[in-house]
């Protein structure tokens, strides 16, 4: 029996002074009399008819992306839980063009029964909406509608740049670059699988599917490795669920057979530092196709306290190179030819050594503070003609010992405004003592604290090598005592 509430109306005449209309709510299946007031009673008959009961379901179908120019289908599910047959009629699509129905026939719903009529989905590129409207013989829903919803997916993705180029790779090496896969539709697309054509070139493998949102990118690395030597070239195959397939990108790189050889040396391998000078060479390397070759040297590696640097130019042999204090320099060539193809680095070591029997070193942490070097025989003076200082010794110092130069002091290197180094050398010192004074010569524009460090050579030997803190203008810090007697010397620290 259909349990819906019902309301009667009728009019009750004799019973009142008036004639007064009366509402009663019936059910069916009511006892048949009904109380109306305490006075009056009126006998109802409630044997009344039972009623459909429409139910529909979904109310609103979302096709979601669904690829153009292919027709999916989704079901409207139409059940009578009434008391009576539900008859629908009327279907009727309105909104997009891209909705329709499979089958617009009337419907007739027994009691508690489904039926059900289909809407298909033909989409274009757009999203759309839509309706199927019908009627029925519910009273209480003598019309209804499902709301329809789509997008016509043009699902579409491209490779950038294309082509994709390597340029030249020498053989053995690899080169990486970076395909963009681009998504150029309205819906998400989803790669499975790049893949290419020649072993040479490698992308990297998709090892689940990639789904790349609308207006969205994803990098996928590409490895080149030379198979030969010469140009090559080969195609990528982007595979995805896109509608239509992607363009294959093209790649192309060219193999180098093989990498330029550097080949150095100096000359000559060991020079007397300050004095002498040496030549970097490179002009013996070799490129194995007679390529063009450029030139690029670096001092790597230089003694501690020099400031000498590589001689600049674009030839394959650098020079003169004068070392400015005792030790090991290495220099490091490397040879590229016009393809780009990079040789091994070559390194080849000079050596520079003292070449007095006396040799004293000097230089300083922070520039801009002038350290003087000075070297007082016989416990002279400062600044007499017994100390070898700027003033006096430059190029040849005051005379002292026996007749001629040998025994006499030279200040060889005067650094003023940077952090040394100098020098003091004597030949063949005469017998004697010498000290080794260090003056913060007045007026730099850097004043504080520094670490001086004083470096003695006896016969090419390193007996003296010590830091100290000197502060303070025109301060006098004394480093070592050298005694020399019989054509040897000591060093005692100070």
């Amino acid at each position: 029996m259909n349990s819906r509430v019902w309301s009667a109306a009728w009019v009750v005449a004799g019973l009142v002074t008036a004639c007064t209309e009366y509402s009663v709510d019936i059910k069916p299946g009511d006892p048949p009399l009904v109380y109306l007031d305490s006075d009056t009673d009126v006998a109802v008959d409630t044997d009344v008819d039972g009623l459909p009961e429409l139910v529909f379901s979904p109310p609103v179908i979302d096709f979601g992306y669904v690829e153009e120019g292919t027709t999916v289908s989704a079901d409207v599910l139409v059940t009578n839980l009434g008391d009576a047959p539900l008859a629908v009629a009327d279907l009727l699509v309105t909104g997009s063009s891209t909705f329709s129905l499979a089958d617009a026939a009337d419907l007739s719903v027994a009691v508690g029964s489904t039926e059900l009529f289909t809407v298909q989905f033909t989409p274009e590129n757009a999203d759309v909406t839509g309706a199927v409207t019908f009627t029925s013989s519910d009273p209480y829903a003598p019309t209804a509608q499902v709301e329809l919803l789509g997008t016509g997916a043009n699902r579409a993705v491209q490779g950038s740049p294309n082509p994709l180029s390597f340029g030249d790779v020498v053989q053995g090496d690899s080169q990486t670059e970076r395909l963009e896969l681009v998504n150029t539709g309205n819906a998400p697309v989803t790669v499975t699988s790049v893949a290419s054509n020649d072993a040479a070139f490698v992308p990297r493998a998709i090892t689940a599917p990639v789904t790349i949102p609308v207006g969205s990118s994803y990098q996928l690395p590409v490895v080149y490795t030379p198979q030969r030597a010469g140009a090559a070239s080969g195609l990528l195959s982007i595979t995805s669920d896109a509608r239509y397939p992607a363009a294959d990108v093209m790649v192309n790189a060219s193999g180098v057979a093989d990498r330029p050889t550097a080949v150095c040396s100096v000359n000559p391998t060991t020079v007397v530092a300050i004095h002498e000078s040496a030549t970097w060479r490179g002009n013996q390397s070799t490129d194995p196709n007679g390529r063009p070759l450029t030139y690029s040297w670096s001092l790597i590696t230089r003694p501690a306290g020099s400031v000498a640097t590589m001689p600049g130019g674009s030839a394959a042999n650098r020079g003169p190179f004068t070392p400015d204090v005792v030790g090991d320099y290495v220099g490091r060539l490397i040879v590229s030819n016009d393809l780009g193809a990079v040789s091994d680095p070559c390194d080849v070591t000079l050596h520079a050594e003292p070449n007095a029997s006396l040799w004293v070193e000097m230089f300083w942490q922070h520039s801009g503070d002038d350290m003087d070097l000075h070297l007082i025989a016989n416990a002279g003076s400062r600044n007499s003609t017994s100390d070898c200082y700027y003033a006096n010794c430059v190029g040849g110092g005051p005379n002292w010992g026996v007749a001629g130069t040998a025994d006499n002091p030279f200040l060889d290197l005067d650094d003023i405004p940077g952090t040394g180094p100098e020098n003091i050398n004597i030949a063949r010192p005469a017998d004697g003592t010498y000290r080794v004074d260090v003056h913060d010569y007045p007026g730099s524009t850097y004043n504080g604290n520094n670490q001086v460090r004083v470096r003695v050579y006896i016969d090419g030997i390193l007996l003296y090598d010590q830091i100290k803190v000197v502060s303070g203008e025109s301060s006098w810090t004394s480093f070592a005592r050298i005694v020399w007697s019989g054509g040897a010397g000591t060093v005692v620290p100070l």
